[in-house]
């Protein structure tokens, strides 16, 4: 077994990794493992599935030859461990740089046993070659330029969205929409509403996503969607209540679903941060999924760590860490404390508030219409948080019955 085929191995049955793939062909010391690898590469890429029999016909074709069967056997036999991917890349690729350096040493004891005046200089120059390479991705501001200048003529045109449309007038005008790579969070006390305005937002952005809840099987997610969409009673929905004059909705509903499958839900009890990485990356492989939602941050499992501070920790950073991986909006939900009881809130008041006020790029708190508690069909957003932007708060029209937040 080598670090070379268990990182093809692993690949090939989890495609949807793809996007953390940093390493290329040239960096694998087996030179056969490495073409098996650009295969599997290349077949993920044009979004086939890459199996044994389809990787070997790929690579007999290529080599105009039947010599690989049994190497992309021996490859595929090895243990996928779909969370040591990046462990594995930093070793082929430092293995790679011990190589190449290696390589250069020698040249250069053979330069001084012939004399050769230009040894040191020759050594110098091939080693800031090998670091070269390790800097790579330090480029000048200037490169960005065509880069910056190319998005803002696409979005003038019509050809590219700033961020994807939250459904709510003012919260698009403060965030620009729901940006890729960007994390938000949305955060409000038990009862007041936060699933279902995640739910609002996720039809509201008419994208792919996918809707992750540690609280709420598929069922009850579908119902909150049906109620957004239908305009019918969540709670006669929830119970089996239907009036006769909502039989004609719930079909049309039903039907809307059936031909715009955009929301894909995970219908699982407390996943683990582990598994929402993967789910998210499969979806995104599958559905080329546009946004994630979790729901709620505090309720997430974390495989290893006993800490809860500590698990929040991670679980906050590894959400802004998929975001960009993936290049969509990650969009979780959390819970405050009692301490916002009885006044606004404010983000101290999210339990273990530190990692996730410095992780998110916006933070938007929910809480009932202050200034008159009488208005139960008032709920204000309040972004109090924002990285790229102002921040500020407004009300949106809130109907319970239709899980409905609608602009005023």
């Amino acid at each position: 077994m080598s670090i070379e085929q268990q990182m093809v191995c692993t690949l090939a049955y989890n495609p949807e990794m793809i996007s953390a793939v940093t390493v290329k062909p040239d960096d694998f010391s087996n030179r056969r493992v490495g073409q098996i690898f650009g295969a599997v590469v290349d077949l993920i890429r044009d979004g086939k599935e890459p199996d044994l029999i389809l990787v070997a016909e790929t690579l007999n074709f290529k080599n105009d030859s039947d010599e690989w069967t049994a190497e992309v056997v021996d490859c595929f036999s090895q243990v996928a461990v779909p969370k040591n991917v990046n462990a594995y890349q930093r070793i082929i690729k430092t293995s790679r740089r011990e190589r190449r350096l290696m390589g250069i040493a020698r040249g250069f004891v053979q330069d001084l046993e012939t004399g050769n005046a230009e040894a040191v200089h020759n050594i110098l120059d091939q080693v800031r070659s090998v670091d070269s390479e390790d800097s790579e991705l330090i480029q000048s501001l200037n490169s960005f330029v065509p880069q910056v200048v190319q998005h803002i003529d696409d979005v003038e045109n019509g050809l590219k969205k700033t961020g994807l449309s939250t459904g709510l007038r003012d919260l698009d005008k403060l965030l620009g929409g729901f940006l890729p790579g960007d994390q938000y969070v949305l955060a409000a006390r038990t009862n007041v509403g936060k699933t279902a305005m995640m739910v609002n937002f996720a039809v509201n952005i008419d994208a792919p996503c996918l809707v992750i809840s540690g609280e709420q099987g598929g069922e009850q997610i579908t119902q909150r969607v049906m109620a957004k969409m239908g305009g019918i009673s969540a709670y006669r929905l929830r119970m089996g209540r239907i009036r006769q004059d909502e039989y004609a909705k719930l079909a049309n509903t039903a039907k809307q679903i059936a031909e715009n499958q955009k929301i894909f839900i995970v219908d699982k009890s407390r996943p683990s941060i582990d598994d929402i990485e993967q789910l998210a990356r499969a979806a995104k492989w599958r559905h080329n999924i546009e946004a994630v939602f979790i729901d709620y941050l505090q309720l997430i499992n974390h495989p290893t760590e006993k800490d809860k501070r500590l698990q929040v920790v991670d679980i906050s950073k590894r959400g802004k860490e998929l975001a960009k991986e993936l290049q969509i909006p990650v969009i979780m939900l959390a819970q405050l404390n009692r301490n916002a009881d009885g006044r606004t809130p404010r983000i101290a008041d999210l339990k273990e508030s530190g990692s996730i006020e410095e992780d998110a790029d916006a933070i938007m708190l929910l809480y009932p219409y202050e200034d008159n508690p009488h208005r139960k069909d008032l709920l204000t957003v309040d972004v109090q948080k924002h990285r790229n932007g102002p921040k500020g708060h407004f009300e949106v029209i809130w109907n319970p019955e239709f899980m409905r937040a609608d602009n005023q």
